[in-house]
């Protein structure tokens, strides 16, 4: 069965989009993410929709770039690192641009494990005030405590994103499940 944590809102047609998909643990995945390549990629490819005729400054069209580069970044890490390896199946990641604000969606198949994990960690996120866990984290972090969770924080502190989620069944491997992470950033 489905299931929804968050405002998540199915993706839709837009004036522009970016579409790109890697084979989990693949020699060719691992040379696009080992340098933040992907990442690089697309926030340049990005970026290119908000330059001067769209009034950004500079300054806003970098920061803007450094956002896109960040979650990009972190979404594809947390793909690559609890994606399932069996059976192959590609994580695919696609940008959507919707005049002043940018939807990522990033899917990936994860195991019934690693989704309750995940759910317990959403549920925090969606229930409880994220600069307070931001901070708590940070504290944990400094004690030799685990960095779980700092980038999905840092997304929605620092780049005042929203993000949900969606998972549903692969009904051809009962305990794998389809994990999509959206993420809603306003330029």
């Amino acid at each position: 069965m489905k299931q929804i944590f968050g405002n998540f809102i199915e993706q839709d047609d837009a004036q522009d989009y970016l579409l790109l998909s890697f084979l989990p643990h693949s020699a060719l995945l691992q040379r696009w993410f080992n340098d933040g390549l992907s990442a690089d990629f697309l926030a340049d490819y990005c970026a290119t929709f908000f330059y001067a005729n769209d009034g950004l400054s500079i300054t806003k069209q970098n920061e803007v770039k450094g956002a896109i580069y960040y979650i990009v970044n972190e979404l594809l890490e947390n793909a690559i690192k609890f994606s399932v390896q069996t059976p192959p199946h590609p994580i695919k990641l696609g940008l959507y641009l919707y005049g002043q604000e940018l939807k990522f969606y990033l899917s990936n198949r994860i195991d019934t494990f690693r989704f309750k994990k995940f759910q317990v960690m959403i549920e925090q996120l969606l229930r409880e005030n994220p600069d307070d866990l931001y901070i708590r984290q940070l504290e944990k972090n400094a004690t030799g405590g685990t960095t779980s969770n700092l980038g999905l924080l840092t997304i929605i502190n620092d780049y005042k994103a929203t993000m949900a989620w969606k998972f549903e069944p692969v009904l051809s491997a009962p305990k794998i499940i389809t994990a999509t992470t959206m993420v809603e950033l306003t330029i």
